[in-house]
């Protein structure tokens, strides 16, 4: 039986599939995501195509602000961004009709040193001592830009709720003061790598990020991580100001539980749906469990605050 009859048969999205599969060359998805997405988007990547010949996955990876601006029209099919709230601010809906919160994280404080934090001791005194230790004994640590990168002003606000769990004031302050701007990175990759180059002792990182690389770290309470939905209204407490998208304003972003969100942008090819429809399977979702990602309950984003 050839294409024409079958695709009488199909549904909308199967009848793109085989539409691409009977095309001589592969049709072209191309998803833009933050850097930190980056393990997820390529294994899932990966076992898509296995499924649907037709279609190729080709990916770039950016901190979610520094994407958002440098992104121009037809660049990209699907936006992956590590804060929801991005899409929602400056994606709907002059570019994108609809979106979807779809995973979560946290943040932690990483090393790769294989001196610390190698033993159950060490690690239960980090996490009671976290504050102090990190500007004893002259360590390093490293965040990545807040003007690029949500994993850098999730690091700034996450110190900002440090000072108010553990009744410091100051500490904030401290942090900054401490902090080494040789050791700001553009995106959570670059900050990766110099954590993996030994160039760093530590760096405020998503768990996720952590996970994937088989690296040591330290879990804040709740009230400071940025993970818990049951914790939004004390997030709610802080706030940063970074550099805006398009008419380069700054804009406040305000503490929230950290939640990844994805959207097709207008303009995008057929195919594209396919893939996001995949993104957003159970079988996806189990994929980003083991990559170090938390599951989260899909949110529609557009229609108010999905916590």
């Amino acid at each position: 039986m050839g294409c024409s009859l079958r695709l009488v048969r199909m549904s909308v999205l199967g009848s793109i599939v085989l539409l691409a599969a009977c095309a001589q060359e592969p049709r072209q998805v191309t998803v833009c995501h933050d850097a930190s997405l980056s393990a997820f988007i390529q294994s899932a990547s990966e076992r898509f195509q296995s499924n649907h010949p037709g279609i190729r996955v080709a990916s770039r990876s950016q901190g979610s602000l520094q994407a958002l601006r440098q992104m121009e029209e037809g660049d990209c099919d699907l936006m992956a961004t590590a804060d929801w709230r991005l899409i929602e601010r400056f994606m709907i809906p002059q570019r994108a009709r609809r979106g979807t919160v779809f995973l979560g994280d946290e943040m932690v404080l990483a090393t790769a040193q294989p001196g610390e934090l190698d033993t159950a001791e060490k690690q239960t005194r980090w996490k009671e001592e976290w504050p102090r230790l990190i500007f004893s004994e002259s360590r390093s640590y490293g965040i990545a830009d807040p003007d690029r990168s949500p994993a850098g002003y999730f690091a700034h606000l996450a110190w900002k709720l440090a000072e108010i769990h553990y009744r410091n004031p100051g500490l904030y302050r401290r942090f900054l003061n401490h902090f080494d701007q040789r050791w700001m990175r553009p995106q959570t990759s670059d900050l990766a790598a110099s954590l993996e180059a030994g160039d760093l002792d530590f760096a405020f990182l998503y768990q996720s990020t952590a996970a994937q690389k088989g690296w040591n770290y330290v879990r804040f309470p709740s009230p400071v991580s940025l993970g818990e939905s049951s914790q939004s209204d004390r997030y709610r407490q802080v706030f940063l100001e970074v550099e805006g998208v398009g008419d380069g304003r700054p804009f406040k972003v305000d503490g929230a539980p950290i939640r990844y969100g994805i959207c097709a942008l207008e303009g995008a090819v057929p195919e594209s749906e396919v893939l996001l429809e995949y993104l957003l399977s159970p079988q996806a979702a189990d994929m980003a469990k083991r990559l170090g990602y938390a599951s989260v309950p899909q949110k529609n984003i557009g229609a108010g605050n999905p916590e």
